[in-house]
């Protein structure tokens, strides 16, 4: 009885990794952090220039030309 139930070897890391890299849940998750990362990373250097302009608007308006 066990010689019919022979057990399969249990799939490699790469070939569960390309199996995951086909599925289109996988690259809509890898979109988000993507994004989310790059949103959470970069509003630091967005504030800093959001508030360069505002200094330099404020300047701008009351230097003379």
């Amino acid at each position: 009885m066990d010689d019919e139930r022979k057990q399969q070897p249990a799939p490699s890391a790469s070939h569960w990794v390309w199996n995951r890299l086909t599925e289109k849940s996988t690259w809509s998750g890898i979109s988000l952090i993507v994004i989310c990362s790059l949103v959470l990373l970069g509003l630091p250097i967005v504030k800093a220039l959001a508030w360069l302009g505002l200094l330099y608007g404020i300047y701008s308006t009351f230097s003379a030309d």
